[in-house]
């Protein structure tokens, strides 16, 4: 079993109502619709539990009902069973990379520019939504070999912002 998004309308008038967080000079406000957590490669180990020794990656999508515009950084933080931080990740993202000349962004804590990612845009009869994902390695990767098994959780931030903008998603890992 896969997790489920919300579905991205009831968020349409909120998110239609918020200014650019680059525009604005800030970002708050923006609110992510949710983030999914599924298997890479796609297919093998799906859904909860997701099984370690089935899977390569697990890929976090955090979906948008509004295209956000300008340049903004996702944090996802990446909490182990007990509710230590296990690792953080860090997404650079806009609608257009190419359009505003920023392919790289220079991110605190990283040692090279890292590619700013594109929005991607999803249709379907529910509606239009846009989303951005970044992948976790757990094959041969400490989860393994310290069988880190349990109940994680991931948090989505924007930019600077202190409170996450979606609230926490579970998924659980099993050997």
């Amino acid at each position: 079993m896969r997790s489920r998004l919300p579905s991205p309308l009831p968020f349409v008038v909120a998110a239609g109502l918020l200014l650019s967080g680059e525009a604005a000079g800030q970002t708050k406000g923006l609110a992510c619709s949710g983030v999914k957590v599924d298997s890479l490669p796609a297919g093998k180990g799906g859904g909860t539990p997701f099984s370690a020794s089935a899977i390569e990656d697990l890929e976090f999508r955090v979906v948008f009902a509004l295209a956000p515009p300008g340049q903004h950084v996702l944090r996802l933080r990446v909490l182990l069973p007990k509710g230590a931080l296990y690792q953080e990740i860090a997404v650079p993202f806009s609608l257009d990379p190419r359009a505003t000349g920023a392919t790289e962004a220079v991110l605190e804590g990283y040692p090279r520019p890292v590619p700013v990612r594109t929005l991607q845009k999803t249709t379907d009869r529910k509606g239009t939504w846009w989303s951005v994902s970044a992948t976790l390695p757990v094959a041969g990767t400490m989860v393994v070999e310290n069988s880190l098994y349990g109940t994680w959780q991931v948090e989505a931030y924007l930019d600077r912002e202190k409170s996450p903008c979606t609230p926490p998603v579970s998924f659980d890992l099993a050997p």
